[in-house]
């Protein structure tokens, strides 16, 4: 019975240990492993600048800018006005009028215009039926461009008649103004064709109606016929100015060429037809005005010419002849040979006074703006003192081996 026993208990310690090694070595399953998600970084707020966007005279922008992010695209257009053109901006090298910009800090932008350049064509019109002094239909056009081409704005229409006259006959004549008579020396279809000229100018740049058209035609039509030698403007509107010349065989082509620039600067001179001003000029007994007016118009004359390389002409000449008129005065006995009044030379040597002194600026009176705003009632008019220093002391001139000057006490 022993030996029955001992085959059976070993086959089952066997198993046992068989079914513990193959339960020890079963593979355990992988445990899963949630990896948890990140939290979202958040995106910081972009940078904001400033965009301003401004304009001077003579134009308009797109925008005037406001806050922008970092980065943006922004696009600034400039348009000018009738009458001028974009120059650039003050902020920028660019010169093209649009302007795409990436933001990236403060920003400021001015957008700049001028005036349009004024041709030698433009707003000017000349009849020069026959030459002076050989003095070439073209040389005329060129006084008169290089004289526009200085002006700040240009606003009136302008006619320039230039001729002739021939020898002197009397003082005065059939009309009011101061004009002497020479020889009439323009035939009938010159004269005739003036007369049609000033008829269709008058037509198209004033409101005139035309049942007194002709008669004020002939108002002006009497000094081309009776020889008068007129160098005269006639600020007829704003916005239309008649320039007429009568050259006597007598008058020098220096002298003849300069008339010519002293009378386009009057029709330069925009408010010699402002209504409000001359209400200002003709309500102050101590206005300044017509030798501010007549002598900025030879102070422009003399320095141009001169410019022009026209001999003796510029400030030195200017001084001389002051000086002769003042000691011409002194001399006849005058009462106040030193007043100021429509005498172009010697209120042409008080401006110039002023400019040396630093009471008013050259610059305005070259481009004519100092004849824009009635500065010559507002800013000169008898209330401002300095014009006294310049009534008492413009003649004071010395001459130094022909070069005239200013005394020195008086300048500095």
């Amino acid at each position: 019975m022993k030996k029955l026993l001992f085959p059976k208990a070993f086959v089952l310690t066997v198993f046992l240990i068989l079914y513990s090694c193959s339960a020890e070595e079963e593979p355990t399953p992988p445990q899963s492993v949630v990896t948890p998600e990140p939290e979202p970084v958040p995106t910081p707020a972009p940078e904001q600048y400033t965009l301003t966007i401004s304009t001077g005279e003579g134009g308009t922008v797109s925008t005037e800018g406001g806050t922008y992010d970092e980065g943006m695209e922004v696009t600034v257009t400039a348009t000018s006005a009738e009458g001028y053109e974009f120059t650039g901006w003050t902020g920028s090298d660019s010169i093209q009028n649009s302007l795409s910009l990436t933001v990236s800090g403060d920003l400021t932008l001015v957008a700049n215009f001028s005036p349009e350049p004024v041709s030698s064509e433009d707003k000017f019109e000349l009849y020069y039926p026959l030459e002076v002094k050989e003095v070439s239909r073209t040389e005329i056009e060129n006084i008169y461009s290089t004289s526009a081409a200085k002006m700040n704005s240009r606003n009136a229409e302008i006619l320039t008649i230039v001729y002739p006259i021939g020898d002197f006959i009397s003082d005065g004549g059939d009309w009011d103004a101061g004009f002497s008579t020479f020889e009439t020396i323009l035939g009938a279809d010159a004269i005739s064709e003036i007369r049609s000229k000033l008829t269709e100018w008058f037509t198209t740049n004033t409101d005139i109606p035309d049942a007194f058209l002709s008669e004020v035609v002939e108002e002006y039509m009497v000094y081309v016929e009776g020889g008068a030698d007129l160098s005269s403007h006639f600020g007829v509107t704003e916005s239309a100015r008649l320039v007429m010349i009568g050259a006597p065989t007598s008058m020098g082509v220096i002298d003849f060429k300069k008339v010519i620039i002293h009378e386009l600067y009057h029709a330069f001179q925009q408010d010699l037809e402002s209504d409000s001003c001359r209400d200002l000029e003709e309500a102050n007994p101590d206005s300044n005005s017509k030798w501010l007016i007549e002598g900025a118009a030879e102070f422009f004359a003399q320095t141009h010419a001169e410019e022009l390389g026209f001999t003796g002409t510029g400030r030195s000449a200017l001084l001389e002849t002051a000086l002769g008129d003042y000691n011409e005065l002194v001399s006849e006995g005058a009462e106040s040979p030193a007043s100021l009044g429509p005498n172009a030379t010697t209120a042409a040597a008080a401006i110039y006074l002023m400019v040396l002194k630093g009471y008013v600026q050259e610059s305005v009176i070259f481009d004519g703006s100092l004849f824009y705003d009635c500065a010559r009632e507002n800013e000169y008019g008898s209330s401002n003192s300095n014009l006294q220093f310049i009534k008492d002391n413009w003649f004071k001139i010395n001459s130094d081996n022909g070069t005239y000057t200013f005394q020195s006490e008086i300048v500095n």
